[in-house]
């Protein structure tokens, strides 16, 4: 695997970077209005210790009625790149 990119997309991710720091990690999301906020659970990622990026994990979530959730997590990259972009 090589770990270089087309000045394309290196170009794309520089964009979505500077984006997410000027206006907070989730203004590059087109589809926020479609997303649940899990901010309030403890993720547990399942990747393992020599993972270059972590982006999956499960949680747990305690319901009123005395069961219990879980959540798995994995991560949409796809969320990022428009049809037809790098």
């Amino acid at each position: 695997v090589t770990p270089h990119f087309s000045e394309e997309v290196e170009k794309a991710a520089e964009e979505l970077a500077e984006a997410a720091a000027i206006d907070g990690a989730l203004s590059a999301d087109k589809n926020l209005e479609n997303r649940v906020d899990l901010t309030h659970l403890k993720v547990f990622t399942i990747d393992d210790a020599l993972t270059v990026e972590i982006d999956d994990g499960i949680s747990v979530e305690a319901l009123s009625d005395g069961r219990h959730r879980i959540w798995v997590h994995i991560a949409d990259p796809s969320r990022l790149v428009q049809p037809g972009e790098a």
